[in-house]
This record gives C-alpha cells, sequence and structure tokens, in this order.
C-alpha cells in the first residue's frame, strides 16, 4: 500500500525501452514543496551515479494512479522543473512502481494525469527478473471524435521555403513535419551528420512556428517530430532536449497516430482500413491497435502493445 510518510532518500529508479535516461519514481511526503521533493531526488540519484532527466510523482487514490511528469531541465547552474506536460517514459514507469508496491499482476492499473484530463491502463502484466512488459489502453481517447478539428495543417514560410507542418495536441502538443522536405527519405537510419545539421534546422523552424503561432517560448512544449511513410508504417524520430530521442516518446506516438487518421497533411496517404500500425524508430517499432466506430468517425479503442520497462534499484 501506498506510504504518505516516504521518506525522499527511498526512489525507484527504471528505464524504459528507448527511453533517453532513467526515470525516477517517487510518492511525495506530506508537508514537502514540490521543488525541495524534485531537489532531493535529483541530489539522492547523482549521488548514485544517475543523470536523470523524468521524474514521476506519484499518488494512490482508490483503485488508480495520480501522476505528475517532471521534465529536469538544466540551465547552466540552474535547474529548472516543468510539469506542465505528459511524459510516457514517467507514466510507464510509473505503472512498473504501482505494480511492484501495489497491484497484483492480473489487476488492470488505471494511471490519470494530475495536470489534465490524460488517463491510461495497462493490462496483460507480465513481470520476470526485474523486466516488465504490459499493454496501454489509452482511457481518454475512447469515443474520441476523429475529424481535421483535432489538428491544424498549416504552412509556413521559413527561409526560400515553404513548409507544411501539423500542430496536434493529444496528451501533449506536437509540430509535425514531413521528413521529404528536409531531403530525409530515411529517418531511422539518419548519419550522424545528417541528424546535427537537422536538429539545429528543427530548432530553428520550431522556434519560428512558436512564435508566429504565439505560443509559450519557455517550454519544452510543442514539441517536434518528423514523419515518413514506409510499406503503410510511420517512421519518426522527436527532439528531446535538443536531441534526437533514440526511441519514440508514448504521447509522440499517441499523436502521430491520431494524425494519421485525422488526415493530417504531412502524411502522404492516410485513412482508417488498418488496424495495426507500427510506428518505427531506432528503438525498434511501435505497435499500435486501434478499433474504429462503424462509421469510421470515432475511435472507439486504442492500444499501444507491449511496452517494456526494466527496473534498477532503490535509492
Amino acid at each position: 500500500m501506498s506510504n504518505n510518510n516516504y521518506s525522499l532518500n527511498i526512489t525507484d529508479i527504471f528505464k524504459v525501452n528507448g527511453g533517453p535516461s532513467p526515470v525516477a519514481v517517487f510518492e511525495k511526503p506530506i508537508g514537502e514543496s514540490n521543488d525541495s521533493a524534485y531537489q532531493s531526488i535529483l541530489k539522492n540519484t547523482y549521488r548514485a551515479g544517475f543523470k536523470i532527466t523524468k521524474i514521476a510523482q506519484i499518488d494512490f487514490c482508490k483503485n488508480s494512479v495520480l501522476f505528475t511528469s517532471i521534465q529536469v531541465i538544466n540551465k547552466g547552474k540552474h535547474t529548472l522543473f516543468d510539469t506542465s506536460g505528459n511524459c510516457g517514459n514517467s507514466m510507464s514507469a510509473s505503472i512498473y512502481y504501482a505494480y511492484r508496491h501495489l497491484f497484483i499482476p492480473q489487476t488492470k492499473v488505471v494511471l490519470k494525469s494530475a495536470k489534465s484530463d490524460f488517463s491510461i491502463s495497462a493490462w496483460n502484466y507480465f513481470e520476470k527478473d526485474n523486466n516488465a512488459s504490459f499493454n496501454l489502453h489509452i482511457d481518454s481517447l475512447e469515443n474520441f471524435k476523429l475529424d481535421k478539428s483535432q489538428i491544424s495543417n498549416r504552412t509556413t514560410r521559413f527561409g526560400d521555403k515553404q513548409i507544411p507542418y501539423t500542430l496536434i495536441n493529444i496528451a501533449n502538443p506536437y509540430i509535425i513535419l514531413p521528413a521529404e522536405r528536409f531531403g530525409v527519405n530515411d529517418v531511422v537510419r539518419m548519419t550522424s551528420s545528417t541528424e546535427d545539421s537537422l536538429i539545429t534546422l528543427l530548432s530553428q523552424i520550431r522556434k519560428h512556428i512558436i512564435q508566429v503561432s504565439q505560443l509559450p517560448l519557455d517550454s519544452e512544449f510543442p514539441k517536434v517530430a518528423i514523419v515518413s511513410q514506409k510499406n503503410e508504417s510511420i517512421q519518426a524520430r522527436t527532439i528531446y532536449l535538443n536531441k534526437f530521442h533514440p526511441g519514440l516518446p508514448l504521447t509522440g506516438v499517441i499523436n502521430l497516430i491520431i494524425a494519421y487518421y485525422s488526415g493530417a497533411h504531412v502524411y502522404s496517404s492516410f485513412g482508417k482500413n488498418k488496424k495495426v500500425i507500427e510506428v518505427f524508430s531506432p528503438s525498434g517499432p511501435v505497435k499500435v491497435y486501434t478499433e474504429f466506430s462503424d462509421d469510421k468517425t470515432k475511435i472507439s479503442s486504442l492500444d499501444i502493445l507491449d511496452r517494456k520497462v526494466r527496473y534498477i534499484t532503490r535509492i
């Protein structure tokens, strides 16, 4: 069961398959300020030899888990904690934490965001030798209406180019760009020099789009994704703290799939005739299973299959 008097010296560290860094998961004691708790977590994890960029704070309530994702941003001598988004790696690590400490494997764990109405549930849980796998059902997308009101298809002029892009905000805001506009045919197998030059260009385009869209400049959101299509699958890369993510964020996958089914113009083709779509990144494919209403206007169910998390240690 949960223990509201948990010491901040007790934190579980997890690594999500394809994640950029380990995730620290903890239950915050009553009476401790948020920044003080986060600073204590950082100090303890660094002392133990872990350089983390993600923290998940959770609270057990009845039959569900309330979570807050904390993005650690280093600004020179200062450290900022951005709690405005929903991190898929933090969610996955929190689910494994919940199964380790409260839930039996046969039950369904429901995870609800403390910052928004986004919620997911885990099922088909399996754990062996500190490695867990489970499927994720996106509860907040049940009966989700699919139309172009969910996306904003736009074009902007950057330098001498007209660049199409799609703005979408399902769980987290994203800017989706077509890889072909940047001369990239295979986003999964880019060379390091291509990655470096593209990071610089995409960061400039992101800043430009944020300014023309009058979005906040001081957040990690919206994030950027570049996409291409190959053999009825999606290839994608996202940017994470000014570098390419080694895998795919859970919320990024959700946005890419919803944009695809909603007719985002960054895709060369789209439709609702395929229930399982694979989204590829350097860490491998993510399988997404989708069911639709009879008239194909709504998503009745969306599942992300075989999410893998490894438990590292307790500190």
